[in-house]
């Protein structure tokens, strides 16, 4: 196996800074697991007292009015007084004073006084402007005013953007869930972090043409480094379960090994992502580029560092177009008590990302041979 030996031999040459790349993942995860009890109660406070003053008296600005009563509680009631709204700010009576100006319905001019020392002003003016882009989308598509409402308040879903009880925020117990919601992430980004510079090797010009004239065929070549890139995944996943065992204080049951399992397989994931991402001839700083960009935009859209429960449906469905959505849906599953039918079947989900792109590195390698023979 000349090339999955090669690829331990550019490894070894590389074997501190992937113990640095290991060491910083695997300290975030860790604090993330001390904090992560409290993550999700700073989500409860989103509901916000907005004084609101519609000078435009139109049916669109009471659909805005209405939709943001669905999240915040609305305050009608008091005297247009810049100095007395000011005060109230001050002394946090209200957060947030919305003036829809006249002619709201043609131009969707919109004013506010808000306080410049919280974020919860750019949070509520992100909230707005979702609404006005999403509900100007589907005017724009040909949806009478009513229709256009209902498409948006069905793509914001804004009702469950603020909405959890602190049941549902405590279900799934200790830091060690919190660990393992975060161990996608650092598997993900200690693969790819790791073994950029080893397939960057094999893409080097000389390297590829040796490879090429070689009478090793194309696909055993491609399953070498494939097994190159999940051995050296499993190690750096045994690093990560042992992290476990000291973080869980040596508690090691049912869950927790369902956890492990968890990453095993995504870890599986990762490797054949990490092969796609090898196919891939770019210089070694583009490449590190990417993968922050992959790793980060997994985590996000996946669940790991919003909770799913945040999430509208539009966006909910984007991320199961993901595997770390899949994770995500499983590790609540194993920590929240669901059947063990059920998270086998997250578990099958996983590994037919793994197989699909791992088919889709076959791909690109053949069709990169083709194209640079033709």
């Amino acid at each position: 196996m000349p090339v999955f030996k090669t690829f331990f031999k550019i490894a070894a040459k590389h074997i501190k800074s992937s113990i640095i790349y290991l060491a910083i993942f695997l300290f975030v995860g860790v604090m993330y697991s001390q904090v992560g009890d409290g993550s999700e109660k700073e989500y409860q406070l989103s509901s916000c007292d907005i004084a609101v003053f519609d000078r435009d008296n139109s049916s669109e600005s009471a659909r805005l009015i209405e939709y943001m009563g669905q999240i915040h509680n609305i305050i009608t009631d008091y005297e247009d007084d810049k100095e007395m709204l000011q005060d109230r700010l001050f002394y946090r009576d209200i957060s947030y004073v919305l003036y829809i100006e006249k002619g709201f319905s043609k131009t969707g001019k919109l004013s506010n006084i808000k306080r410049q020392d919280t974020n919860v002003g750019a949070y509520i003016d992100g909230q707005i402007e979702s609404y006005q882009s999403t509900y100007a989308a589907a005017k724009q598509a040909g949806y009478s005013d009513d229709e256009a409402y209902e498409l948006t308040m069905e793509a914001l879903d804004g009702s469950e953007l603020v909405r959890l009880s602190g049941k549902e925020a405590n279900k799934y117990g200790n830091g060690i869930f919190y660990y393992f919601q975060f161990e996608c992430f650092v598997i993900v980004m200690v693969i790819l972090t790791v073994m950029g510079p080893i397939f960057m090797a094999f893409n080097r010009k000389e390297a590829k043409d040796r490879l090429e004239v070689s009478s090793m065929p194309p696909r055993r070549r491609m399953l070498e480094l494939f097994a190159g890139a999940l051995a050296l995944s499993l190690i750096a996943w045994v690093f990560v379960s042992v992290a476990c065992v000291i973080v869980n204080n040596g508690v090691f049951g049912r869950k927790e090994l369902l956890g492990t399992l968890n990453a095993l397989i995504f870890t599986i994931v990762s490797a054949a992502l990490c092969c796609i991402a090898g196919n891939v001839s770019i210089s070694s700083n583009a490449f590190n580029m990417m993968s922050n960009v992959i790793g980060l935009a997994m985590a996000f859209l996946g669940g790991v560092f919003v909770p799913l429960q945040f999430f509208g449906k539009t966006l909910g469905n984007i991320a199961k177009l993901l595997p770390t959505y899949w994770y995500v849906m499983a590790n609540e599953g194993i920590f929240g008590g669901k059947a063990t039918g059920e998270i086998i079947m997250y578990f099958g989900i996983e590994l037919l990302f793994a197989a699909a792109f791992f088919g889709i590195a076959l791909v690109m390698s053949k069709r990169r041979r083709l194209a640079k023979s033709a």
